[in-house]
């Protein structure tokens, strides 16, 4: 009997031991303590709060142990001692050394070939020219300083010199009358050969051997070449020495373009 009630005792204990584990895992303990969740913010559905940290002393941020968190890394800082060093190879260098390196590198990448070879020589081709000539006007040499040269007029304005001596621009030059002069010559010239030329002026008196002439060379209205020598233009007709001194003033006082042969 003493026995049976053992046994029954011992079982109690072992259910009542059983029931107080399940006990304290399902139920909370009336001395446990849990946080009241934090509120929610005012302005939660703000799109420009979105993503961002909470960093409210609500939500439990403490400055001092947590820090500030980045919202961009840094940039990377560069070697102290590299930049130190080209500060002082930037203070040793000479003034205006910099400046000089650009020209000197690129000279250096122009092949042999082009630096040695001398420039194109610029300027229109008289053999090229192709517009109907007009009149030629030519002064002839003399014993002294005369001056020395070949005018010719072509269609369109187109007048080409060829400086012989005594004269500014010496070889082959061109120069493109603008339209309202050409106009304007081209009428002085066509009046000027609709009257009686004659071959020489003076014609009536002997002309010395070593005295320049200004000669004018066209072709009349019949096709016929004409040729009038002027040895002096105070003995020539008046439109006619005009002329002649207008075209000797282009070629002195004219801007003319260099050309080639």
């Amino acid at each position: 009997m003493r026995i049976f009630f053992l046994l029954l005792l011992l079982i109690a204990l072992v259910y009542s031991c059983n029931r107080d584990t399940t006990e304290a895992v399902t139920t909370t303990a009336p001395t446990s303590y849990l946080a009241p969740a934090a509120a929610p913010r005012s302005g939660g559905n703000d799109p420009t709060t979105l993503g961002k940290a909470d960093l409210s002393p609500e939500a439990g941020f403490n400055k001092s142990k947590d820090g500030v968190p980045m919202e961009a890394p840094l940039p990377e800082l560069g070697d102290p001692q590299e930049e130190k060093r080209k500060v002082s190879a930037q203070r040793a260098r000479p003034a205006g050394q910099q400046k000089m390196e650009a020209p000197q590198a690129s000279a250096t990448r122009k092949s042999p070939e082009m630096m040695a070879s001398p420039p194109a020589q610029a300027g229109v081709s008289v053999a090229s020219i192709m517009e109907p000539s007009v009149f030629k006007i030519s002064k002839t040499a003399c014993y002294g300083n005369c001056k020395q040269y070949n005018l010719e007029l072509h269609e369109g304005g187109l007048l080409v010199m060829q400086g012989k001596r005594n004269v500014r621009h010496e070889g082959w030059n061109t120069r493109r009358m603008m339209g309202f002069k050409y106009q304007d010559l081209m009428k002085e010239f066509h009046q000027l050969t609709a009257s009686e030329l004659a071959a020489v002026y003076p014609d009536a008196e002997e002309v010395p051997a070593d005295l320049p002439a200004t000669v004018l060379r066209f072709s009349d209205a019949e096709g016929q070449e004409r040729t009038v020598r002027v040895y002096d233009l105070d003995a020539a007709p008046e439109p006619l020495a005009a002329f002649l001194q207008k075209l000797e003033d282009m070629v002195e006082n004219g801007i003319w373009d260099k050309a080639v042969e």
